[in-house]
């Protein structure tokens, strides 16, 4: 989510930067100021929402990792004469290093999810219907596309403003 949270603003700076002639010609900052607060609080928002659950989940596993660690040490303090010390030292040491990674498992996990957003969207994007084929031989509109590319500009006269002299005058040329 956090990522996902994070592509508007990546969008919309890409937007500005593409056109900020356009933005400043037509007086539009104010409404991309506004924009971008608002995707910036969006976003800063999911992403302290993200925060918190990480480390809610974090506290959590710490939590039975702990209940699982004072488990075995009671049961090794309780079998203290029954087993040799050296296997109970042995039994703790591991235990305590299974749970941590565990704990270090199931985090980067977590993260490993949110890194994959990209991932995500290219599979929903093959998940898409695929567009249909370009030249249809019995399709009716055929006829009224034109057969070739081609603009031609005859004697085009422009001017910026009525009352302004023409900018340019008699322009002749085809693309």
């Amino acid at each position: 989510m956090d990522a996902i949270a994070r592509g508007p603003i990546h969008n919309l700076f890409g937007t500005l930067v593409n056109g900020l002639t356009s933005i400043r010609a037509y007086d539009q900052a104010g409404f991309f100021i506004n924009q971008f607060n608002k995707e910036s609080d969006r976003s800063a928002n999911v992403t302290f929402t993200y925060s918190i659950a990480n480390r809610w989940l974090g506290w959590r596993f710490d939590l039975a990792i702990l209940i699982l660690t004072l488990a075995c040490a009671c049961t090794s303090v309780f079998m203290r004469g029954m087993l040799e010390t050296t296997l109970l030292i042995f039994s703790l040491q591991v235990i305590a290093d299974v749970t941590n990674m565990f704990s270090i498992a199931m985090r980067f996990f977590a993260e490993m999810q949110n890194h994959m957003t990209s991932a995500q969207r290219i599979f929903a994007y093959t998940k898409e219907p695929q567009e249909d084929h370009h030249y249809k031989p019995n399709d009716p509109k055929r006829g009224e596309w034109p057969s070739k590319g081609q603009i031609n500009f005859t004697n085009v006269t422009m001017r910026y403003r009525d009352f302004l002299e023409p900018a340019i005058e008699n322009l002749n040329f085809s693309v």
